[in-house]
């Protein structure tokens, strides 16, 4: 019991610590607007520190409980936000070395309008 305690604290934490990392990542240029010059430049570094920090702890909320379903959830929810990320990146940099690839081949809609 006392093993699924802690894996639900830990669980917990790790979805407050998402939660932030993702409202800091639609806020950045707010909070960097607010904050003064030295503390806007940790505002990046800190989103990134909130979800790593999440991972991290539902990582050792599965490997202390197993079989918490709490924690499953969340891994299971992570695993497919970082998939769908990586998909993401792979579609932009496809997008964009074919639209490079359309202006060396001087196609007519390649810069110019018409």
């Amino acid at each position: 019991m006392i093993n699924n305690d802690r894996s639900k604290i830990l669980c917990w934490t790790s979805l407050i610590c998402w939660i932030l990392g993702h409202i800091t990542l639609f806020l950045v240029d707010r909070l960097e607007a607010t904050l003064q010059s030295p503390y806007s430049d940790y505002v990046v570094p800190v989103m990134g520190m909130l979800l790593v920090a999440g991972i991290i702890l539902v990582i050792v909320a599965r490997v202390k409980s197993p079989k918490n379903k709490f924690a499953k959830t969340l891994f299971i929810i992570y695993v497919v936000e970082v998939v769908i990320i990586i998909t993401l990146i792979i579609l932009f940099l496809v997008a964009c070395e074919l639209s490079f690839r359309s202006c060396e081949s001087n196609f007519i809609g390649c810069l110019e309008m018409g």
